[in-house]
């Protein structure tokens, strides 16, 4: 990391499951986790705590909500934060892709931790990234013994 202060990951989800095996990949000593269970809450807390956050992992849908409304209404107020949103098929996949927002991938479920942690630490640390990349690599990742949740 770059500096001493815990960079916040937050994961919005209504499955506990995610928040906690995602809590596993990350090293607690850089990142602070923080969990909302809708996107609601989510945009509310943005205006307050917004400027804090490192990253935002996100579920497409909440029911039958779609969450890219408030994607992208997070990314009008924070341009520069990157967004994964979690996916439950490629069709879903492709409408992420399709907003063509600057630092908005999409991640197919179930979650390859193993990759998930490599472009989380990619992007919290700052490095080049092509946001795109995360979305292609369930089934090769998946071949060579990654471990799929979700």
């Amino acid at each position: 990391m770059k500096s001493d202060v815990k960079l916040q990951v937050v994961i919005v989800s209504q499955d506990v499951k995610i928040f906690d095996q995602i809590s596993s990949i990350l090293d607690s000593s850089n990142y602070k986790l923080v969990s909302y269970v809708d996107c609601h809450t989510l945009v509310r807390q943005s205006a307050v705590f917004g400027k804090n956050w490192g990253i935002v992992l996100i579920d497409h849908f909440f029911g039958q909500i779609s969450s890219l409304g408030f994607v992208k209404q997070l990314k009008l107020n924070y341009p520069r934060l990157p967004v994964i949103v979690m996916s439950l098929d490629e069709t879903s996949q492709n409408l992420v892709l399709d907003l063509n927002l600057n630092d908005v991938s999409s991640i197919l479920k179930p979650l390859d931790l193993d990759h998930l942690k490599l472009q989380m630490d990619s992007i919290l640390n700052g490095e080049p990234k092509d946001c795109k990349d995360v979305t292609l690599k369930k089934k090769s990742t998946l071949a060579e013994g990654g471990r799929p949740i979700g």
